[in-house]
């Protein structure tokens, strides 16, 4: 994983031991070497037997990179070391998984977050594509249905199969999207919380991803979908009892029409934060050839100089 040389590394977790813990540290080495250089954590934790790490904020453990003073390109691997109180047979000390991470330019882990960003939006969009194409299959159905009733006839079975096929696939598609979402809205949290381990979070962005991505994907999971869902759920009961289907149709097409706007709002919040993202990739490849004329411009320099040493 790449992080910056300011990266704060938290640390969330639950460690138990039935002896109780006499000392719990960060183990951390550097571009591989040998050499493990151990920091105690602040919280107290000697001989608790459960000891919680990151829940709230008066439990946070946080690794430092900063004072590491690392070059760009360096790496680092990271893990935690727990030490029992067992006075008889131990003590017995256990090492948690090694992280490594990489040391990165500022510009060139917002250039990674940006393209994390640009394919979670280009998820989003196909979703909302697919909730598009449930709402066409719906109205198709209900045009369907009072096409026949409207022969005066029965209904056929024919017909009656292909609406509860579409109920069917109205459950599917509303489950699995909101699925979908839901891992979209986590995604965007875990890019709010890489901007703020690694001291980059402005605050126009991280207010965007706040306020207008995260918070209104976490309430249309929590409201629209279940409302959708509830409603695709009553049209699947009417077409299994081969009832009139339009009231139930035209109720999921409400509820589809508010899930598809309010998934589209998010879309215009998702393009203006890409927008200031795209913004800030201009000024790394600014910044890039700026340095590349300054080297091309020294190195001109020396060539001058070296000529005219010959001359003399």
């Amino acid at each position: 994983q790449a992080i910056t040389r300011k990266a704060s590394i938290p640390l969330a977790g639950i460690i138990k031991d039935d002896y109780g813990l006499e000392q719990v540290q960060f183990v951390h080495s550097i571009d591989q070497q040998e050499l493990s250089i151990y920091s105690p954590l602040k919280q107290k934790h000697a001989g608790l037997k459960e000891f919680k790490i990151g829940e709230t904020s008066q439990t946070q453990e946080k690794f430092e990179v900063l004072p590491l003073n690392l070059n760009l390109g360096q790496k680092i691997s990271l893990t935690l070391e727990a030490k029992d109180g067992d006075t008889i047979t131990g003590p017995h000390i256990v090492k948690g998984v090694k992280l490594e991470f990489n040391i990165v330019s500022e510009e060139d882990l917002l250039s990674l977050l940006f393209q994390k960003e640009l394919n979670l939006r280009k998820r989003f969009e196909q979703i909302i594509d697919e909730i598009k194409t449930m709402k066409e299959d719906l109205r198709k159905h209900n045009d369907l249905y009072a096409k026949s009733k409207n022969e005066g006839q029965a209904i056929p079975a024919e017909t009656s199969n292909a609406i509860l096929s579409s109920a069917e696939r109205s459950i599917f598609t509303t489950r699995q999207k909101a699925t979908e979402v839901q891992e979209i809205q986590s995604s965007f949290s875990d890019i709010r919380e890489e901007l703020t381990n690694n001291n980059l979070d402005n605050q126009v962005a991280n207010d965007r991803l706040n306020n207008k991505i995260i918070i209104p994907l976490e309430r249309i999971c929590r409201l629209n979908f279940p409302r959708t869902d509830e409603q695709v759920g009553i049209f699947k009961l009417v077409a299994e009892r081969i009832q009139d289907p339009q009231d139930s149709i035209n109720n999921c097409l409400v509820e589809v029409e508010l899930l598809q706007a309010e998934l589209e709002k998010v879309l215009i919040e998702m393009q203006q934060l890409e927008n200031f993202l795209e913004l800030v990739e201009l000024l790394k490849s600014i910044a890039k050839d700026q340095e590349e004329i300054k080297k091309m411009t020294d190195e001109e320099k020396k060539k001058k100089l070296i000529e005219l040493q010959d001359l003399m």
